[in-house]
């Protein structure tokens, strides 16, 4: 005799599907991870973070032959497009996203396909016939074709808008939620495998489960509670619900957890979610951590669901969970594994290259966010790395003494968690810049001399430029004199070049500069010939002349009695190069000499001539 359940009918019963999944097959050719392959930019951050094994922007074919499983929930992804490159796929999870299609043609191995609160109006499975669980529910789906998905044992299609639903070539069918559709008819001729069954939601006026016969099926005594449809029933720490008008019930047994959590490794800042599946009527769940000594309830966010999310911290590096499922009608329960939080190193800030000059202090800096890290860098000996010994070597920050030897130096830092993880920052390289050693001095000279100028620096392959400006405010300009293009400047003193500035241009092989300070040249003046005593008639004309050499020189011709002291001179040419006297008879035996100042305020004075009058 047929068994008939009414449109209310909601039966469950625990399936524990746990089928080994086959060796994933190589795909063949490479795949450049850009936008043309990976349009969706937050898809793409994933294959590169966890399926570009290393870090060379393309999937090599041995690459995308070792991935198996793709988790890409909760990551705001608008379009999957790339992951039929994943030949070898077997687990495909992109629940809570943005997706309105999806293709997986390509993905011929895949076993598990979860899609769940999507935007999917449309899905092809025709070459997934490995296809062992599918979850689809909260899309847009009006049709779905399952008949090339013969090994499907775990359906899920609730909250679509179905309005048929053909199984008959899914006689493998174990689980089956099809709630909240618009079916008319469902028909479970073939589907003498299934367990659970919920179908709550539709316009199925009859239901005939007859050839289901591991649905249990059979009547108990016990307490009773009417729940409005139905009776529930609870004996022996057993429940048990009862149709009022097909007197057909389900039985409510102690949850199995069908799906453990496991360990999660995370970044300092980012959410590990944790996960339980469990079959069983009126399942209930609280997350629980161990604190040491005891486990406690967890009153983080969905410490009361199948999925807990725990913020990452370093004090939560170690910290236990585990998830109690009970039943909420007998109580009986069934606790999972305890599973294992890890704090994953996270480099957030790379050493950045240093160019600096020779003789400075060249600081390289990580930083990093795990627990209990420790530092240890290293530098690149040009055929491997080694240990630095240098200040710092053993913290976040390594100070590095700048030498030639030393242009072109690498270094990393590894780091070590409390775990024994490590990771190892990005290489940063230590450029040489020219440094001045010694700056040019300033020079004083007298015309017709010869000064020198010297630079001294250090650096790489370095070159000289010697430049000089006419004064202070002037513009640099090249120089052309002897040595202009080495460390030492060669220039002849003249009175035009009276302070003249020099300075050098030092550049090494990178285009680094150093610059030196400007040196002066101050032209001294000098006398090359001293007036001469003289002897003159009364009321002649005698000459007194100097000479000299200088810069802007000035000219102030005195005088003074045998007995006197010296006084400026008023005769014609006092002040000039030349002092023209009329002697008289009283001015026998006077003496003359010439005070010269040049442009510098520098002074001179002549040796003293006598004037003789006969």
């Amino acid at each position: 005799m047929k068994r008939v359940i009414s449109i209310f009918l909601a039966l469950f019963l625990c399936l524990t599907i746990a089928p080994a999944l086959p060796t994933a097959e190589a795909a063949t050719g490479d795949v450049t991870i850009n936008e043309t392959n990976f349009p969706d930019a937050n898809f793409r951050s994933y294959v590169s973070a966890n399926c570009d094994a290393n870090g060379d922007g393309v999937l090599s074919s041995s690459e995308i032959a070792e991935v198996s499983g793709i988790n890409v929930a909760n990551k705001d992804i608008g379009s999957l497009t790339g992951v039929e490159y994943f030949t070898a796929l077997i687990s495909l999870d992109c629940t809570n996203n943005q997706l309105t299609s999806l293709n997986v043609s390509g993905c011929t191995a895949l076993m598990s396909l979860s899609c769940d609160n999507n935007r999917l109006t449309s899905l092809d499975l025709s070459k997934n016939t490995a296809l062992v669980s599918f979850y689809c529910y909260n899309n847009q789906l009006t049709s779905l074709d399952l008949s090339k998905n013969m090994a499907l044992q775990g359906l899920s299609c609730r909250d679509n808008r179905l309005t048929a639903l053909n199984l008959s070539k899914n006689t493998a069918l174990a689980s089956l939620y099809c709630d909240n559709n618009q079916l008319t008819v469902l028909d479970l001729s073939k589907n003498t495998e299934l367990g659970v069954l919920s179908c709550y939601g539709n316009n199925i006026s009859a239901l005939d489960i007859s050839p289901c016969s591991k649905l249990v099926n059979t009547y108990i005594t016990g307490t009773q509670y009417d729940l409005g449809t139905y009776y529930q029933y609870i004996t022996n720490s057993r429940a048990l619900r009862v149709d009022k008008t097909t007197e057909v019930f389900t039985e409510s047994t102690a949850p199995t957890i069908t799906t453990q959590p496991h360990d999660i490794t995370a970044k300092i800042g980012d959410t590990a979610l944790f996960k339980v599946a469990a079959t069983g009527n009126d399942l209930t769940y609280q997350w629980q951590y161990y604190t040491g000594s005891k486990w406690t309830n967890s009153g983080l966010t969905g410490n009361k669901t199948a999925s807990l999310k725990v913020p990452v911290t370093a004090a939560r590096n170690g910290q236990q969970y585990r998830c109690v499922v009970s039943n909420g009608a007998t109580g009986a329960s069934v606790t999972s594994a305890a599973v294992k939080l890890y704090a994953k190193i996270n480099i957030t800030a790379q050493p950045k290259d240093v160019a600096a000059k020779v003789g400075d202090t060249a600081k390289f800096t990580v930083t990093a966010t795990g627990a209990g890290l420790t530092y240890q860098w290293q530098y690149y000996t040009g055929s491997k790395w080694t240990n630095s010994g240098m200040t710092g070597n053993k913290t976040a920050t390594l100070s590095v003494p700048v030498t030639v030897a030393r242009n072109g130096q690498q270094y990393r830092c590894v780091i070590t968690d409390a775990n024994g993880k490590t990771a190892t920052s990005n290489a940063a390289t230590l450029t040489a810049k020219p440094a001045i050693t010694t700056q040019p001095a300033d020079k004083s000279a007298k015309v017709g001399e010869t000064v020198k100028f010297t630079v001294a620096a250090a650096g790489v392959n370095i070159t000289y430029r010697w430049q000089y400006r006419t004064s202070s405010t002037g513009t640099w300009k090249n120089s052309t004199l002897t040595g202009h293009a080495t460390a030492t400047l060669t220039v002849a003193a003249t009175a035009a070049r009276n302070g003249y500035q020099y300075r050098c241009v030092v550049e090494d092989a990178n285009g680094n500069k150093a610059i030196s300070n400007a040196a002066t040249l101050t032209i001294k003046p000098a006398i090359t010939a001293q007036p001469k005593s003289a002897t003159a008639a009364a009321g002649a004309s005698v000459k007194f002349t100097v000479k000299a050499t200088g810069a802007g020189l000035t000219y102030r011709w005195q005088y003074k009695a045998p007995d006197g002291t010296w006084k400026n001179s008023g005769a014609t040419g006092c002040s000039t190069a030349t002092l023209t006297v009329k002697p008289t008879a009283g001015m026998n035996g006077y003496q003359y000499r010439c005070v010269i100042v040049d442009a510098n305020g520098a002074k001179l004075i002549s040796t003293a001539a006598t004037l003789t009058v006969k």
